[in-house]
This record gives C-alpha cells, sequence and structure tokens, in this order.
C-alpha cells in the first residue's frame, strides 16, 4: 500500500507529467462499506468518432477493489490532476472479457506483454486471449459530460462486440 500512496501523492503533483499519460487516480464507493477508496490504476485511452472517450482499466481477478463497481457505478477519476465525473463499467465474464481485451490489445498492442498474448502475423493468439479472459477483467469508464446519452454499458458493449468484429476480419 505504500506504494499506491507514493503514486497518489506523485499523481496529484506537479511532476505527474511523466505518468499521467498512462495512470490516473480512481476513486469508488465501496458496495458494503460505503467507504470511498482512491487507488492509482493504468489506464488505455480511447477517442471515439463524435470526441468522446473511454479510459480501459485492465485488473487482475486476484485483486478485489472492481467488484465494487458492478452495475455501473459512479467513479471519480482524476486525469492529469483534473477531476472528471465517469461511470465504470464492468466486464468480467470470461467471454466477453476476451472480446475486450482483443479490442484494448487493438487500442494499446503494449498491453499484449502484460497478458502474455502473443501475435502471430499482426494476429493476437486467439488461446492466450482466452486464458487470459480467464485471469482479467476490465473496466471501461465513460467520462459524463452534459447531454450525454450512451451509458457506459452500451458503450462497453458496442466496443467489445466491434472488436470481435475485427478480430474475426484479420
Amino acid at each position: 500500500m505504500a506504494f499506491n500512496g507514493f503514486m497518489l501523492g506523485l499523481l496529484r503533483s506537479p511532476l505527474h507529467g511523466a505518468l499521467s499519460g498512462s495512470m490516473m487516480v480512481l476513486t469508488f464507493t465501496g458496495r458494503r462499506s460505503g467507504r470511498r477508496y482512491t487507488t492509482p490504476v493504468n489506464y488505455t485511452r480511447e477517442t471515439m468518432d463524435d470526441g468522446s472517450e473511454r479510459l480501459w482499466v485492465l485488473s487482475a481477478r486476484e485483486r478485489q477493489w472492481w467488484r465494487n463497481l458492478r452495475g455501473d457505478q459512479p467513479v471519480a477519476l482524476e486525469m492529469k490532476r483534473r477531476p472528471i465525473a465517469a461511470i465504470g463499467h464492468l466486464i468480467e465474464q470470461p467471454a466477453e472479457v476476451e472480446k475486450a481485451l482483443a479490442h484494448v490489445l487493438a487500442l494499446s498492442p503494449s498491453t499484449a506483454r502484460l497478458l502474455k498474448a502473443p501475435m502471430h502475423d499482426g494476429v493476437f493468439d486467439i488461446h492466450a486471449l482466452r486464458q487470459a479472459a480467464q485471469k482479467w477483467v476490465i473496466v471501461c469508464f465513460t467520462p459524463q459530460t452534459k447531454g450525454a446519452q450512451v451509458t457506459a454499458n452500451a458503450a462497453a458493449n458496442a466496443a467489445a462486440n466491434a472488436a470481435v468484429a475485427s478480430h474475426a476480419d484479420a
């Protein structure tokens, strides 16, 4: 936990620039305790055609923080020292995680090292993705803006389905 405290301090300091492109601060409410928890997380940013964004966060299943985000929970994010209200959509079923992982890997191929998912001829190994889906969950954060019409759930599902279609075409 000392490491998390150090990272939180760094991300909230004027020196945040070295990390802010891939790390953000996540604050959420515990589903049973009602307490607020704050932790640093790595993210992959996706900019949509309409200019809106989605932020994808992977977590090992053995960790427990993500369980608090079941049911499209509101969260507070801090990116580049700026507060952002968002909805976190948890993807935890292995088949859905596999689809979402393919999408995140298309956005950020370097994530494959973390997942131990090798590429062959420009395509990620489907067996490695299936294995990774057993060990990881994904949270798709949708920043909330005035007039936003798309829910986090619908956005994450659409992205996962698009990833499956593009992966099948490869």
